[in-house]
């Protein structure tokens, strides 16, 4: 057989494969979607979510009052222990100031969901590329890649060794005081979490029958590691993405 027919049916193998893997991936999110209306659970889960989103969004234009205005000033007294709590005009109740708190929960929400979802995504970006290119070097990157892995992963180890509230204080003192400042200093903490997990799901995944078949067909092993290690290692990664949302916004 001559390398020019091999190497056709090689390519003829790869588009096969391709085409199934392709309508496998169709079917799999329409199981995904079937299973997730079957369940009540999770649809409640979703309407709540939803909820939220949408408070979030347009909650600064429905406040029936301003935020920071003291309007009920002289009714509070902090050093006496008299506060107002729920009633016909105040939902929420006042703060010790006199505001309205179901006003300042309602404007709030939105920078809270936004610390939230920034903070992790720079978190789940900055470990989604320092776990990848250390994972990718351990598995297919031979000596070399484990001493580029060994020196990456030294880094992370110092990061976790520092305690998160420490960390994201030193990042905040560093950069100065401002929302960004936030998001950044609670992303940064997150991010040796997600780079070790991606990289050891990776590595988990560098010895499977797919990769080694994969190699055996010549595939390179930047594409081995971008089309199929990486994809069959973020299901961890996006389950620590939705818990790590709420502990970024209570951080």
């Amino acid at each position: 057989m001559s390398v020019a027919t091999k190497t056709d049916k090689i390519q003829r193998l790869a588009e096969l494969t391709a085409t199934k893997e392709t309508s496998t991936g169709a079917s799999l999110w329409r199981e995904a979607f079937r299973r997730l209306k079957s369940s009540k659970m999770a649809i409640i889960g979703a309407v709540i979510i939803a909820v939220f989103v949408v408070i979030a969004v347009v909650g600064p234009y429905l406040t029936p009052y301003a935020p920071t205005a003291q309007t009920w000033r002289g009714e509070v007294f902090p050093n006496q222990g008299k506060f107002v709590g729920p009633r016909g005009e105040n939902w929420f109740g006042l703060d010790h100031l006199g505001r309205d708190m179901f006003s300042r929960m309602l404007v709030g929400a939105r920078q809270t969901l936004l610390v939230g979802v920034v903070s992790t995504l720079i978190g789940l970006v900055a470990g989604f590329l320092i776990g990848g290119l250390s994972g990718a070097a351990a598995t297919l990157g031979g000596e070399a890649g484990k001493r580029v892995d060994s020196v990456i992963m030294r880094f992370i180890d110092m990061m976790l060794a520092l305690p998160s509230l420490l960390l994201a204080v030193s990042v905040a003192a560093v950069m100065g005081q401002s929302l960004t400042t936030v998001m950044i200093a609670v992303g940064v903490v997150q991010v040796p979490v997600f780079a070790r997990l991606l990289r050891g799901s990776m590595l988990a995944q560098g010895g499977a029958d797919y990769v080694l078949a994969a190699q055996s067909l010549g595939v390179r092993k930047r594409r081995i590691v971008t089309s199929q290690i990486i994809p069959n290692s973020l299901s961890p990664v996006i389950v620590q993405a939705t818990l790590s949302l709420a502990t970024a916004i209570i951080e």
